[in-house]
């Protein structure tokens, strides 16, 4: 198991005190210092998801790219002064993955 992988199973202990205090412990190891953040998503019938949040130490893009959004999030960006491209300058169609792998 690498605590990496989306799918993995680990023993996780969150203890928070409701004012400052948290401590997160997964697979027996205190994490909560390398967290900006984490959510738990408890659904009936189902496994509880614990989501991490960690900083972005340092990262560096500039160029095009694709991007893809949901409607509700293009109409967001337009109220707010965004331009979309003009149509055709860039593909509407859904991502499809990386068409390199044949």
């Amino acid at each position: 198991m690498t605590l990496l992988d989306p799918e993995s199973i680990s023993d996780v202990c969150i203890r928070y005190n409701g004012i400052t205090d948290v401590s997160v412990r997964l697979a027996g190891r205190e994490i909560s210092q390398a967290l900006i953040g984490f959510s738990i998503e408890n659904t009936a019938g189902n496994m509880p998801l614990l989501v991490l949040q960690i900083p972005l130490m340092e990262y560096s893009f500039e160029g095009e790219s694709r991007v893809h959004m949901n409607p509700s999030t293009k109409e967001t960006l337009i109220k707010l002064g965004w331009l979309p491209p003009l149509e055709g300058d860039i593909s509407n169609e859904e991502p499809r993955g990386d068409s390199s792998k044949g």
